[in-house]
Parts: structure tokens; sequence; C-alpha cells
């Protein structure tokens, strides 16, 4: 986020853990997925809000 980019954090690997998603959006993710299928719905709808980040 430093660098003025969006993040999108991922938890549907073999090493993610309970609370591993909420790790992430402390750590800067502006949101979470757990299966690669919703990347690109994600992707577009963040395309389309243009809040400040």
């Amino acid at each position: 986020r430093t660098a003025g980019m969006r993040v999108i954090g991922f938890t549907g690997a073999a090493h993610s853990y309970p609370g591993h998603a909420d790790a992430l959006t402390e750590a800067g993710a502006e949101t979470v997925i757990r299966r690669w299928a919703e990347l690109k719905s994600v992707i577009a709808a963040l395309s389309e809000w243009s809040a400040d980040v």
C-alpha cells in the first residue's frame, strides 16, 4: 500500500491457517480471497471502486 498499490490477499493454499485472512488484512490487504476463481470478480470490483486507498 505504501507504493500506492491495491493488495488482494489469498488464503487458499495449504500453508494458510485460522486467522490468516485477518493477518493479511492487518498487514494491508484490501480484501482477501480463498479461491482463485474469485480473483477476476474482485479485480473488476476494485477497478470500479475509486475510494482513497
